[in-house]
């Protein structure tokens, strides 16, 4: 057997994510993947009495999207959760809209955790929790963590500042102690948050979302949530990162004409230019350098410092 066979997904895995996926998106909407505050009350409590759509469509021979959709005849709002099932990994996505299909404005929606969900095993032992730190503008930047998830303990983790890599990456592998594992990912431009509470050595509660979330729709809005990416494995966690590496490059890399788009090299001023004393003098200069000594970089990056920046 060769490292590629090493690295097919089995039957098993490819089972687990469809008993998921089947779980999760059902019917029975008392077992959603995701909840909310809709009017101060725990969306479970409510949506058992909204009108229930469900649709399904072929997107192309390794993925099928589902659709949900809820909606409340009270107040008009209505709630579609796409998800996407992927038939060559053990993965699958969703993202939920909310739109005000009413003609007055919504009640208060609140506290989304697009994920609400619990991993459990079935014998006691440790969860191990991987995951990578994003950028600090240091020598450590997206270097590896792993922790042993204390029991009644909870670890949360934010961005910084909005910028969705800032501080720490938003992909999470949790190692179970059954041999078998989950990883996490959250697709997100803003700020997002995650948190994974140990109740015992047999389960741990997982949530993510955006950090805060408390809006009204007036009629005929619409927003989209982050969209929430699980991926299952069996073994060694490092399966479950080469799994994600190469879902990522097989269905979410941009292509062209078939082949995988190579990104830009990239080069910015700010290392030596403060944000505010940014002048087409220094920048010119800077390019200049660039060009001098052959580097080979194909774009000057301006961050900050473009506009009038005291």
């Amino acid at each position: 057997m060769n490292s590629t066979d090493l690295m097919k997904p089995t039957d098993e895995e490819i089972s687990i994510s469809k008993e998921w996926s089947s779980s999760l998106f059902s019917s029975d909407v008392s077992n959603l993947a995701f909840s909310f505050f809709y009017d101060g009350n725990l969306s479970s409590s409510l949506i058992g009495n909204w009108q229930l759509n469900q649709y399904a469509e072929q997107l192309d021979k390794c993925r099928k999207r589902r659709s949900l959709v809820l909606f409340d005849l009270e107040t008009g709002l209505e709630l579609q959760c796409l998800l996407t099932e992927y038939t060559d990994y053990p993965a699958l996505e969703w993202v939920v809209f909310f739109e005000n299909k009413g003609d007055d404005i919504t009640p208060i929606i609140s506290d989304v955790q697009v994920a609400d969900l619990t991993f459990s095993v079935k014998d006691a032992g440790d969860f191990i929790l991987h995951h990578a730190e994003g950028s600090h503008a240091r020598i450590t930047d997206f270097q590896p963590q792993g922790e042993i998830l204390v029991p009644g303990e909870e670890k949360r983790f934010v961005p910084y500042g909005g910028r969705s890599s800032d501080g720490v990456l938003p992909f999470f592998n949790l190692e179970k102690p059954d041999s078998t594992g989950i990883i996490t990912g959250v697709g997100w431009s803003g700020q997002w948050e995650v948190s994974f509470t140990s109740q015992d050595d047999t389960c741990v509660d997982f949530q993510a979302g955006m950090e805060s979330t408390k809006l009204v729709l007036r009629p005929r809005e619409k927003i989209r949530t982050p969209a929430i990416l699980l991926l299952f494995y069996n073994g060694n966690w490092i399966r479950g990162q080469n799994y994600l590496r190469r879902l990522l490059l097989t269905h979410f890399s941009p292509s062209f004409n078939g082949e995988t788009a190579n990104p830009p090299i990239s080069a910015s001023p700010h290392a030596k230019v403060a944000f505010e004393s940014t002048t087409s003098t220094n920048m010119i200069e800077g390019i200049k350098q660039i060009s001098d000594n052959n580097l080979p970089v194909d774009t000057w990056w301006i961050d900050a410092g473009w506009y009038l920046c005291p």
